[in-house]
């Protein structure tokens, strides 16, 4: 039985294997270059722009980060004015679905405190992380509506570039292992 010599034709799956390999490639090189920067511009998402506060044992900052997991997190809330002057500040951990959560006592402040405070969030041991403050309230504990427990879940799982990479680079095994 003899072979025929390859063609033109045949050569042209190859050529587009390759073509398409080294697009997917160069789409996941780029995404890689272009998430950390678009990461420190929206590094911080609190679960509400304006946080209303009372003066209680039980007041939290949330919100989404889009620091990796594990990361610990300062979370600083001041009054502003008035005379119910405060500082507190807490630590925070980013947990594997990309929140955090950090719990304040204000049980010190005055029931009857009305004032405007700032939150500001930042990177715990890189003091060039980004950084994000924002404005809320503390109001009199008798304003304090009744807690309600709500599940939800807004979280959508992504993966990083270096997941993209493998599966770059499996792609192109597999269309190599085919020829």
């Amino acid at each position: 039985m003899t072979e025929r010599p390859p063609t033109e034709t045949d050569a042209q799956p190859s050529r587009r294997r390759i073509g398409a390999t080294l697009l997917l490639t160069a789409f996941v090189a780029l995404a890689a270059v272009v998430a950390p920067v678009a990461a420190a511009s929206d590094a911080f998402s609190p679960t509400k722009d304006s946080t209303t506060f009372y003066p209680t044992d039980d007041q939290t900052v949330s919100g989404e980060t889009t620091l990796e997991p594990g990361t610990e997190l300062l979370v600083y809330l001041r009054s502003n004015n008035g005379e119910y002057r405060f500082s507190k500040e807490a630590r925070a951990n980013v947990t594997e679905d990309g929140t955090y959560e950090a719990a304040f006592n204000l049980s010190s402040v005055p029931d009857n405190a009305s004032t405007s405070v700032n939150v500001t969030l930042r990177h715990a041991t890189n003091p060039d992380g980004p950084e994000t403050t924002y404005a809320g309230e503390l109001r009199p504990a008798a304003e304090q509506p009744e807690t309600t427990t709500e599940s939800s879940s807004t979280g959508i799982p992504g993966f990083g570039p270096v997941v993209g990479l493998v599966g770059a680079a499996l792609a192109a095994a597999l269309f190599a292992r085919r020829d």
